[in-house]
């Protein structure tokens, strides 16, 4: 019987990888804590289980979130079996993909939507949700990296990047959305940047009890060097922008693995960005229901 539940939404780029990788191997020792464990290994591959769109009209969007929180609620006993009380969900996916927001410009574009295809029951007083939030200029710039390294271009010039540091959307909107959509629950939530220092405690709060990890071990998709990004980008206009091989990819990386960062933004542009996350951190913490940890 679920007693306890932990739905961890990611953001993405913000060492979920890591932490999922963690929780996904170690099962057994999340069964003696009394935790079942759904992560992205177990829900991707779930034919059905998909999330509204911001294009999708009201009629669809309605049918996707039904489909989807009926798919969850089948999935949630397999994943408890008898001896387990407490579960865990995690998926960065439910908040939408790098690749969504950049198409849009916009920081999680038709979030509500996408968290309403949780099953309501979700919304309760058990649960927990835990949200790692990330300066904006690294965020966005880490996310382009990551659509490049599956091979995927998508253009990020001046004018696509002047299109999201208007900001349209930013973290304190993205909290907004998720306590809209789940009042009841509690909501923890932490800055990227300060994941070496307060990330064991909310680790051990995911897992129901102590689960150690190592913060110091290498990210699981370290972000480009800028000559490969230059690189994939010209691969990808020769080939017409189709999807680049993955082993041309990892060449790519591996030929230009000791170059300096990408780093797409002009000092300016990523001086403004990290004063609006500093100010946006304040705001969360003064919000109602949230703990800024």
């Amino acid at each position: 019987m679920l007693e306890t539940f932990a739905l961890h939404l990611g953001a993405h780029k913000t060492a979920t990888t890591m932490i999922q990788r963690e929780f996904g191997k170690r099962r057994r020792e999340l069964l003696r804590l009394g935790t079942g464990y759904l992560g992205p290994d177990d829900l991707r591959d779930v034919p059905g289980l998909v999330f509204p769109k911001p294009e999708m009209d009201a009629a669809r969007t309605a049918a996707v979130q039904a489909r989807t929180a009926q798919l969850f609620d089948v999935l949630v006993p397999g994943a408890l079996g008898e001896t387990r009380t407490r579960l865990l969900v995690s998926e960065e996916n439910i908040l939408g993909t790098p690749r969504l927001m950049l198409r849009h410009a916009v920081l999680y574009p038709g979030l509500r939507a996408r968290l309403g295809a949780l099953p309501a029951a979700w919304n309760a007083p058990e649960t927990e949700v835990f949200l790692s939030i990330r300066d904006y200029a690294g965020f966005f710039a880490s996310c382009h990296s990551t659509i490049a390294q599956q091979g995927v271009w998508v253009p990020f010039g001046d004018r696509e990047r002047a299109a999201l540091a208007r900001m349209p959307r930013r973290w304190p909107d993205v909290v907004a959305d998720i306590r809209a959509v789940l009042p009841r629950a509690r909501l923890t939530i932490w800055r990227y940047e300060d994941l070496h220092d307060v990330g064991q405690p909310i680790i051990d709060a995911m897992a129901g009890g102590p689960f150690e990890v190592d913060f110091a071990a290498r990210e699981a998709m370290a972000s480009l060097s800028g000559a490969a990004l230059v690189r994939i980008e010209a691969e990808a206009r020769d080939r017409g922008g189709r999807k680049l091989p993955r082993d041309l990819v990892r060449r790519i990386r591996q030929d230009h693995a000791d170059g300096p960062r990408y780093a797409p933004w002009e000092a300016e542009t990523r001086d403004l960005l990290s004063q609006a996350y500093d100010e946006d951190s304040a705001a969360i913490r003064a919000m109602e229901g949230v703990t800024l940890v």
